[in-house]
């Protein structure tokens, strides 16, 4: 007497297993991409900077008693500090806007006299300042922050 071969059970997975299996990994994947942090345009994180150095440099010109000065020479932005006699950079790093950057100084007051305006902004320990408009023109757009007499950002605007 013969008996019945026993069933076997083909080893592999089944369509259901392997849909469990991609469904998990998609739902992993989707939520590691949106704990991502946005990518920030470098136009605008170059405003952000100069915002927080004008801050900076007002704050510790109240703060230390010194004349302090924004600089800004090829695209370059540097803190820059008086001696009495010059301008001499101070221990703050200075940093480069990103390529197809520029930043331009627009003075509130056209009566320079002729003479060549300096591309250095001054802060006064007594937190006085010339007012002037920085433009910052990135790429397609142009940014405008306006600095009062009183060494402030009062807005910051895309034109």
């Amino acid at each position: 007497m013969q008996t019945a071969p026993a069933y076997r059970r083909e080893a592999g997975l089944t369509l259901v297993e392997v849909l469990m299996v991609v469904f998990i990994i998609g739902l992993v994947t989707g939520v590691a991409v949106m704990t991502l942090p946005e990518r920030q345009d470098p136009y605008k994180k170059a405003l952000a900077d100069v915002q927080d150095t004008i801050d900076a440099i007002r704050d510790r010109s109240i703060m230390t008693g010194e004349v302090l000065g924004l600089s800004i020479d090829d695209n370059r932005i540097a803190v820059v500090s008086w001696t009495g006699t010059e301008w001499q950079p101070t221990g703050r790093a200075a940093f480069n806007l990103p390529a197809h950057a520029e930043l331009e100084i627009v003075r509130e007051r056209a009566d320079t006299g002729g003479a060549d305006v300096p591309s250095v902004i001054i802060f006064n320990p007594l937190g006085v300042t010339e007012p002037v408009r920085l433009d910052l023109h990135a790429g397609p757009m142009t940014f405008a922050l306006r600095l009062n007499e009183n060494g402030e950002l009062v807005d910051a605007h895309e034109g």
